[in-house]
């Protein structure tokens, strides 16, 4: 959260905003902004786990009602430049890396040959202007960060230095995407780059996800602009209060975390209390602390994945909502909305498509978890039977029943719907089953084992999905999500290639 642009929400925006408010997330209010003998906040929640901005919000006057169009979408803006301006504090630190190598036109050519000659000028001229200007604009950023309330003249002055930058700036950030999207700083190792190559690649970097990060996904008509892509955040985000509020997905996991985080806390405030201070008061033998805050240990690490999965789940879904909700805006509307030409193109990884790839895999996680079972029953079986001098009774001869069974189960498993599920791989997500794993939710994926074996490693969990290929969709697969990899900008690793 930028520091400096937030304070302590207030009970009485918090009552009024309440209708609009996710649980899951902490609610945030904006310093008091002045405008005509009034005085407004914005209220609201960052529910987009990458956006920088504040994805759902209202902007309240100081008698708690909606503020009309015009102020909201004023307000909302210039709290949006303040917000952005973080991550261009990293731009200025590599445009300042890289004013200090003297790089003409001709050495982008012979280390960039795709690369046009107007976009090879962008990238080496008037860089003392952009530095000044960007400086300047960061400048009274931090002057406006510093003061305890805001008034029209900061968001004016802000607007017209944020303006003058971009002026400057846009071309060679439209210019830093494209190569950055082409992964063309990917081919030559970092130890072989020059220093100037390397601060250009950071810059990149930084633009590119900053474009990412606000543009929606998985549409055709997407924004080309920064003032456009913000202009979307205000139409999709506002929620006045005579709104319906936003219909919550993932309602079985909402009420698994809402059971896990109050089981928690009836542990911690009231169990553990009780177990502690009340055998401490008797005489009889004390309960074992390690065992107790063992346990506390393990709930807390369950609600946090619980909470971190239930987070990611609901990200893919705000996203894809604001996709779909974005085909209904035709393009007279965004140029309405539109008050710059800060162009940045929209790769076409994010347009809608079918279907890539479809198949049946096996889950070596419910596989594995059977044979931990087995081998726990059968041990525990052995260990029984060990302390009793391998006595067999009739309670002997029923464990054994169970572990044969539970066996023979395990064996089954392989075979069953229990661990066999369908595998979709479409642009916005992989499908197992009916669970749907965004785009957004996945870190990276590896393929191993002469191509057998899968991983997908995920944001919400320390452990990868690990799934079995059927041999005749391994390397058909292989070459789809390889694919799909490369559009998304998701790391891709095939560890049979690497030996």
């Amino acid at each position: 959260m930028q520091v400096g642009v937030f304070r302590h929400v207030q009970q009485p925006y918090k009552k009024v905003f309440k209708q609009h408010r996710d649980k899951l997330y902490k609610t945030v209010q904006t310093k008091q902004i002045r405008l005509e003998a009034k005085t407004y906040v914005m209220v609201g929640q960052m529910r987009l786990q990458q956006s920088p901005l504040v994805s759902h919000f209202d902007v309240f006057d100081d008698i708690g009602q909606s503020a009309d169009e015009r102020v909201g979408r004023k307000t909302h803006d210039f709290v949006s430049i303040l917000l952005l301006s973080k991550s261009f504090r990293d731009v200025k630190a590599q445009l300042h890396e890289f004013s200090q190598y003297d790089v003409q036109a001709e050495d982008v050519k012979q280390e960039f040959t795709p690369v046009r000659e107007e976009d090879r000028i962008h990238l080496t001229k008037l860089q003392e202007e952009k530095m000044v200007t960007l400086d300047e604009f960061l400048a009274h950023v931090d002057h406006v960060l510093a003061k305890e309330c805001w008034d029209d003249s900061d968001i004016m002055q802000i607007e017209q230095l944020w303006a003058t930058f971009w002026k400057v700036y846009e071309k060679r950030a439209t210019t830093l995407f494209a190569l950055y999207e082409k992964n063309t700083f990917s081919d030559r190792p970092s130890n072989e780059k020059e220093g100037w190559i390397t601060a250009l690649e950071e810059e990149a970097k930084i633009v590119h996800q900053v474009q990412m990060a606000l543009a929606p996904m998985y549409t055709e008509k997407v924004g080309h602009t920064l003032q456009e892509l913000i202009s979307l955040n205000y139409h999709f985000g506002r929620m006045k209060q005579q709104d319906a509020p936003i219909e919550k997905d993932n309602k079985i996991g909402r009420v698994s975390y809402v059971f896990m985080n109050s089981f928690y806390r009836v542990y911690l405030l009231v169990f553990l209390p009780l177990i502690i201070f009340g055998s401490s008061s008797t005489d009889g033998d004390s309960p074992s602390y390690f065992r107790l805050f063992t346990f506390l240990g393990l709930l807390l690490v369950i609600r946090g994945q619980a909470k971190s999965r239930l987070i990611a789940k609901n990200n893919t879904y705000l996203v894809e909502l604001r996709g779909d909700q974005l085909t209904d805006i035709s393009a007279e509307q965004h140029e309405e909305e539109t008050k710059a030409s800060t162009f940045i193109p929209i790769p076409q990884s994010q347009k809608k498509k079918p279907i890539l790839y479809d198949t049946t895999v096996l889950s070596i996680d419910i596989i594995g978890m059977f044979i931990f079972i087995t081998i726990f029953l059968f041990a525990m079986t052995i260990s029984i039977l060990v302390k009793y001098d391998f006595e067999i009774d009739i309670v002997m001869k029923y464990l054994f029943l169970i572990d044969i069974l539970v066996l023979a189960f395990t064996l089954w498993v392989p075979y069953s719907p229990l661990a066999r599920r369908r595998f979709i791989v479409t642009n916005k997500a992989v499908q197992l089953r009916k669970e749907k794993i965004g785009v957004l939710e996945i870190k990276h994926i590896v393929f191993k084992g002469e191509g057998k074996n899968v991983n997908l490693f995920v944001t919400f969990h320390s452990s990868p999905y690990k799934l079995r290929v059927p041999e005749d969709d391994r390397e058909p697969l292989k070459a789809a999500l390889k694919a799909w990899c490369t559009s998304n900008r998701i790391p891709f690793k095939d560890k049979d290639a690497e030996i």
